[in-house]
């Protein structure tokens, strides 16, 4: 009897610890949609990371996305300015001389993710998932320039030719105590 009611149990537990497993495992489907979604923030990001270097080098933003063909930010990769599902190109807009937003359509809600999930495929996605947090649909972010006068650090200009020595701040009390001997 005893063998009988252990086998119960040990049936009961493995049923259970089954159905949990199935619970927990994303399906495939919604694993092909995370990976889309993984890599169009993946692709948002080395857009806006472009953008930024465009402008730094030009003085002005891109007119469109077609004006980017190097990737700043991986210049060993391909820029992606497409939808890696739709083939549709991100969408680009300048809303003053300063900032733009790109937007882009998500199938999965970010903040439904685990916040330790790496991917494999899209290994960049831990650089940007959190500046690109999005619901399921469309989504625009906003990003603004530093402008190129104000990246520049304001540093005095003396004749040349001439050593000058910038005073320091300098404490009155060592930092270490001088060692006593005793």
């Amino acid at each position: 009897m005893k063998d009988l009611f252990s086998l119960i149990y040990i049936t009961v537990l493995t049923v259970l610890a089954g159905v949990y497993g199935f619970m927990i495992i994303p399906s495939p489907a919604l694993q092909r949609e995370r990976l889309l979604d993984h890599k169009r923030v993946t692709d948002l990001g080395q857009i806006q990371y472009t953008i930024d270097d465009y402008y730094h080098k030009a003085n002005q933003l891109p007119q469109t996305l077609e004006a980017l063909s190097t990737n700043s930010y991986a210049p060993s990769t391909p820029l992606t300015k497409i939808d890696p599902q739709t083939s549709k190109p991100y969408e680009y807009q300048i809303t003053n001389q300063l900032s733009y937003k790109l937007c882009a359509t998500f199938t999965t809600d970010s903040s439904k993710e685990a916040p330790s999930t790496y991917d494999d495929q899209n290994y960049n996605y831990t650089s940007f998932r959190d500046k690109f947090k999005h619901a399921i649909g469309t989504k625009c972010f906003i990003f603004s320039v530093v402008p190129t006068n104000q990246n520049q650090l304001p540093w005095p200009s003396y004749p040349p030719g001439k050593i000058h020595i910038l005073p320091l701040p300098i404490g009155s009390k060592s930092a270490v105590e001088p060692l006593t001997s005793q």
